[in-house]
C-alpha cells in the first residue's frame, strides 16, 4: 500500500513539473498572430519572429501588412527574413496599401535591397506624393541600372517641387555611392557632377554631392571644386565645401588652397575657414593667417591668433607678444593664451623676453602668464622678479604667481619680503603666499607617522590587541580619522567597553590620543614643520610695524605650540599688536587654544572679541579629544 501511495505521489509531482515547464515555454508566435491575442502580445510575437524566423510565419505576417496597427511590426519581422516568400509578400503589399502603410513597405523593400521590386516601384515614381518621394529614395538604395535611369529621367522633368527634387537627388546620391563602393569611379563622378549643376537643391544634397565629387577624384584633383564653392556666393555650397575640407584633414595643398581664398572672403567666412586649419598647416597657411591677425575686424583677428597657435607658426610670436598687452581686451586675452599655452619652447623664450621689456604693462602681463602656467618651472624666475623688478605691480603679480608654487626653498626670500614691507600690496601678497606655503607643508607626505596603536581594555594587565599595522595602513591611504570599532580591529576584550590609543608624530611633534569604542579618533594635521615655525618666529622678532602684524597672523597658520606661546604673549600687549594677536588666537587651527578662548569669551571687555572667541571655541571643540559631554559643558 505504501508503495502505491509513493508511486502516486511521484507521478503527481512529475505531472506538475511537466505542466510548469510547459507554462514556462513561450507560446508559438505564429499561433499568437492567428489568435485573438492583444496588440501587445502580437507585437511581441513579431519581435520574436524577427530573430527566430519561420517560413510558416510569412503568410500570416503578409496578412498584417495592411493592418493599421500591426503593419509596422509585420514589416519589422519580414525585413531580415532570407526566404524568397518574404520579399514577395512585401512586393505584393505595394498594390494592397496606400499612404503611410505603402511608404513603410517601400522602405522595407529598400532595406532588403530588393531588385525584383524595381519594376513595381518605377510605376509609383511619378507624382508629388509622399509615396513618390519614398520611391525615389528607395531606388537610390537599390541602385540598379533601371533605377538610376528612371531617377535621371525624372529629375529633368518640369515642373517639379522642391520636395520631389530633393528626393530624386537623394536617390541619385545613393546610386553614385553604389558606383563608388564598386570601384566605378567615373560613373560615380558623373552623377556627383550632375547633381552639383542642379540649382536649388538642399544643403544635404550639396554636401553629399561635393563630398563625393572631391573624394572620388582625390584631394588634389578635387581642390578646384572646393575653392570654387568656398569663394562663391551660394551659402549652402560654402557650408558644403567647409564640411568636406574638415573631412579631408591636414593636407598641405588643401591648406594652401584655403589660404588663397581667405583675403577675398567676408569676415564671417574668414572665421569659419580659419577654424579648419590644423596643427600641420602652418607652412602653407601661416602667412595668410598672420596677415589676418595683424589687421582687420577684432573677431577675425582673435580667431586668426588661435589658428596660428594651433599651427605653431613661430613667425607670429612677435605680433603675439605685442598683442598680449594691447588695449583691446579680446585681442590681448587671445594673445596671452597663445603665449601661455602654445608654441612650446619658442613660446617660453618669447615669454621670458617679454619680461625684459621696458614697458611695465608688458612685464606685468608676462609675470601673470608665467603665474598661470606659462612656463614649466617658473618659481626661480618669479622669485627674482618679486625681489628685483622696479615696478610694484609687477612684483605683486610675481608674488601672486608664487601662491600655489612656492616651497620651503623660497621661504627665506618670502619672509625677507614681509620683513622689509616695501608696500602694503606686496606685504599682503607675500603674507598670502606664505600662508599657502605653510598649509602645503603641513600636508606633506609623512606628516603623520604612527608609532604605536593599541585596541582593547587599556587597564594594566587586561587583554589588548596591537593594531599598529591596521592604523598605519589607514593613515597611509589618506584616512583623516579612524573609528574605534570591532569591525576595524576585532574583539580582543569581550564584554567591556574598549579603547583605542594611538601614539604618533605630527610633523615631528609627538602626540598621543585615546578614544572609547564607538568614537572617532581624528588625525588633523595642525602643526607646520619645525623648520618653518622657527623661521616664522625669527622673522616675527625682526619685523616692525605692519610687517610684525603680518608675522603674527602667519604664526597663527602654523598651529605650532611654540608659535602659540608667542601669539598668546603678544595678546597681552597694546594697540594693534594686541588686537591682531587676539584675533589670531580666535582663529587658531588646533585645540591648544581652546582654554584661552573659553576664558576670553567669558572675561573680555570687548563684546565683539567675546563673540569671536566663542565662535573659535565652538569650532575647536569638534577637534578636541574631549568627550561630547565635556565639550558641551
Amino acid at each position: 500500500m505504501r508503495i502505491s501511495i509513493a508511486a502516486f505521489v511521484l507521478a503527481g509531482a512529475l505531472m506538475m513539473g511537466a505542466i510548469a515547464r510547459a507554462a514556462d515555454q513561450p507560446a508559438d508566435p505564429v499561433s499568437v498572430l492567428k489568435s485573438g491575442a492583444s496588440f501587445l502580445e502580437k507585437e511581441a510575437a513579431c519581435r520574436t519572429l524577427s530573430t527566430r524566423p519561420s517560413p510558416e510565419a510569412v503568410p500570416v505576417l503578409a496578412g498584417l501588412l495592411t493592418d493599421e496597427k500591426l503593419s509596422h511590426m509585420a514589416r519589422y519581422a519580414l525585413e531580415p527574413m532570407l526566404y524568397p516568400e518574404a520579399g514577395q509578400a512585401l512586393r505584393d503589399a505595394l498594390g494592397k496599401t496606400s499612404g503611410r502603410l505603402r511608404v513603410g513597405v517601400i522602405n522595407s523593400l529598400a532595406i532588403r535591397k530588393d531588385e525584383q521590386a524595381v519594376p513595381e516601384l518605377l510605376k509609383l515614381l511619378p507624382g508629388e506624393s509622399e509615396v513618390a518621394r519614398a520611391v525615389a529614395v528607395a531606388l537610390g538604395v537599390i541602385a540598379t541600372p533601371d533605377a538610376e535611369k528612371a531617377l535621371s529621367d525624372a529629375i529633368v522633368q518640369a515642373p517639379i517641387s522642391q520636395g520631389r527634387l530633393n528626393a530624386l537627388c537623394d536617390g541619385l546620391l545613393g546610386c553614385a555611392e553604389r558606383h563608388a563602393i564598386k570601384g566605378e569611379k567615373d560613373q560615380a563622378i558623373a552623377i556627383y557632377d550632375r547633381l552639383l549643376q542642379i540649382a536649388n537643391t538642399s544643403s544635404q544634397v550639396q554636401i553629399g554631392a561635393l563630398r563625393g565629387a572631391v573624394l572620388s577624384r582625390g584631394a588634389e584633383q578635387g581642390l578646384p571644386l572646393l575653392v570654387e564653392r568656398l569663394g562663391g556666393e551660394n551659402a549652402d555650397a560654402f557650408i558644403a565645401a567647409l564640411r568636406v575640407s574638415r573631412e579631408l584633414g591636414s593636407n598641405r595643398n588643401l591648406a594652401a588652397a584655403l589660404a588663397g581664398v581667405l583675403p577675398n572672403l567676408p569676415p564671417e567666412r574668414k572665421v569659419r575657414i580659419l577654424d579648419v586649419f590644423g596643427d600641420k598647416d602652418g607652412e602653407a597657411a601661416g602667412e595668410a593667417a598672420l596677415a589676418l591677425a595683424n589687421d582687420g575686424p577684432v573677431d577675425v583677428r582673435v580667431v586668426a591668433l588661435r589658428a596660428l597657435t594651433r599651427m605653431g607658426y613661430t613667425p607670429a610670436l612677435k605680433l603675439v607678444s605685442q598683442l598680449a598687452w594691447a588695449e583691446d581686451e579680446k585681442l590681448a586675452e587671445a594673445a596671452r593664451d597663445s603665449l601661455a599655452y602654445g608654441y612650446g619652447k619658442d613660446g617660453d623664450a618669447a615669454l621670458e623676453a617679454l619680461l625684459q621689456s621696458d614697458q611695465t604693462k608688458a612685464r606685468r602681463v608676462a609675470v601673470e602668464l608665467i603665474g598661470r602656467g606659462g612656463l614649466d618651472n617658473p618659481v626661480a624666475l618669479l622669485m627674482k622678479v618679486a625681489g628685483a623688478d622696479a615696478d610694484e605691480a609687477v612684483r605683486v603679480a610675481a608674488l601672486d604667481g608664487l601662491h600655489d608654487r612656492a616651497g620651503i626653498e623660497e621661504l627665506a626670500g618670502l619672509l625677507d619680503t614681509v620683513v622689509k614691507g616695501r608696500s602694503a600690496p606686496e606685504l599682503k601678497a607675500a603674507e598670502s603666499t606664505l600662508a599657502a606655503l605653510c598649509e602645503r607643508q603641513k600636508q606633506m607626505p609623512g606628516a603623520i607617522v604612527i608609532q604605536k596603536a593599541v585596541y582593547g581594555d587599556l587597564t594594566p594587565g587586561a587583554p589588548t590587541a596591537d593594531v599598529l599595522a591596521q592604523v598605519s595602513r589607514m593613515v597611509s591611504a589618506g584616512a583623516p580619522s579612524i573609528e574605534a570599532t570591532n569591525a576595524n580591529f576585532g574583539e580582543p576584550a569581550p564584554g567591556v567597553v574598549k579603547q583605542l590609543r594611538v601614539d604618533y608624530t605630527e610633523n615631528g611633534a609627538p602626540i598621543s590620543k585615546t578614544v572609547k569604542e564607538g568614537e572617532t579618533l581624528k588625525f588633523t594635521v595642525g602643526a607646520a614643520p619645525v623648520t618653518l615655525v622657527d623661521a616664522f618666529c625669527g622673522a616675527f622678532a625682526q619685523a616692525q610695524g605692519e610687517p610684525k602684524l603680518s608675522m603674527l597672523r602667519l604664526l597663527g597658520t602654523t598651529g605650532s605650540p611654540k608659535a602659540f606661546d608667542i601669539v598668546r604673549t603678544a595678546s597681552s600687549g597694546e594697540g594693534a599688536i594686541k588686537e591682531t594677536a587676539l584675533r589670531t588666537l580666535c582663529e587658531w587651527p588646533t585645540p591648544d587654544a581652546l582654554p584661552v578662548l573659553m576664558e576670553l569669551a567669558k572675561t573680555s571687555p570687548d563684546e565683539g572679541m567675546k563673540v569671536l572667541a566663542l565662535r573659535g571655541a565652538v569650532r575647536l571643540s569638534g577637534q578636541s579629544a574631549a568627550s561630547p559631554a565635556e565639550n558641551l559643558e
